[in-house]
């Protein structure tokens, strides 16, 4: 298992085979719209910037201009949750911490699912004057079955199949699903072992593509003025992930165990067997910051349609 950063100076060292990768995906799939695009806009203006693994997003058009982005996601190795209930907000549900490892690769979409996007793909107007926002109010299964249906449109292997208990995702399959909540903590930190990806302080004077503090890139009740914002209006984080922390809470495929960590696996842990409760991550604009942090955990109820909750994709592709 190599890690992070050998991960990270092996694709500096080999841009070229990432192209290659997008250009035979776009190869294999000759009726899909897919393009390769830039994050020249956020390059320079920091210096933990520098640590960007793919300044070109895979984009995946769904017609009308509209587009669902992703990043690759190399695999592998973390700290998962929190050394100590209490420390600075953590809570009892996020220890111990524990070593696991993510063994493939995969894309993750860049920003939270839109309104436009998911209305695009599920053939159905999505309420609301911001079509680059967010969508909120969707239940687990409609989010899992917006995975099907894109997985289907470029010409993907469906992960899901079932309804509610019966619901079973098939990790070996070839198309979008909902991240793991450790594949989706992962993400989040890039690499960082501090409270937020940006570092351990909150508040602080923000430039232009800065990350030096939450309020910089992660919109919560200090700064959301109540609102939820479009995507990626503040700084991504090392993997060019957008608004993992705050804007809204984000559906994982995982169900609810407060005492879970004392069990998980360290492979590719993904969440007890049964459950009443679905995790949810990231904090929202309604959020306090200890609810935004990498390692905070939340739970939702599957049938909720919550306005303050969307989800974000992934799909496996190896290392």
């Amino acid at each position: 298992m190599r890690t992070l950063r050998q991960h990270i100076s092996g694709m500096r060292a080999g841009a070229a085979a990432c192209v290659t990768t997008v250009i035979l995906v776009f190869t294999v799939l000759s009726s899909a719209e897919i393009s390769i695009g830039s994050m020249e806009q956020w390059t320079g203006k920091n210096e933990r910037l520098d640590l960007l693994l793919f300044s070109q997003p895979i984009h995946y058009s769904l017609g009308d201009g509209a587009v669902l982005s992703t990043v690759r996601v190399p695999a592998g190795e973390f700290d998962m949750g929190s050394k100590r209930a209490g420390l600075r907000g953590s809570g009892s549900d996020e220890v111990p911490l524990s070593r696991v490892r993510i063994t493939s690769g995969f894309e993750m979409s860049q920003f939270e699912v839109t309104r436009e996007a998911f209305g695009k793909v599920m053939s159905r107007r999505e309420l609301g004057r911001l079509s680059n926002g967010p969508v909120t109010g969707v239940d687990f299964e409609d989010c899992c079955l917006f995975c099907n249906r894109l997985s289907e449109r470029f010409g993907f292997d469906k992960c899901y199949s079932g309804l509610g208990k019966d619901l079973v995702c098939d990790f070996s399959a070839s198309g979008f699903r909902l991240p793991t909540e450790a594949e989706w903590e992962y993400a989040c930190r890039a690499g960082t072992t501090s409270i937020y990806y940006t570092g351990d302080e909150a508040f602080g004077d923000c430039e232009p593509g800065d990350q030096a503090y939450l309020e910089c890139a992660a919109w919560f009740m200090n700064n959301s003025n109540g609102r939820v914002h479009s995507v990626g209006e503040l700084a991504p984080n090392a993997f060019g992930l957008f608004d993992t922390h705050g804007n809204v809470w984000e559906w994982c495929w995982d169900f609810y165990d407060e005492h879970y960590y004392a069990s998980m696996q360290a492979a590719d842990p993904r969440g007890p067997d049964k459950g009443t409760h679905r995790v949810v991550r990231g904090g929202c604009y309604m959020s306090h910051k200890e609810e935004c942090r990498s390692a905070a955990r939340g739970r939702l109820w599957p049938g909720k349609l919550d306005p303050k909750v969307g989800f974000r994709i992934v799909r496996t592709i190896g290392e």
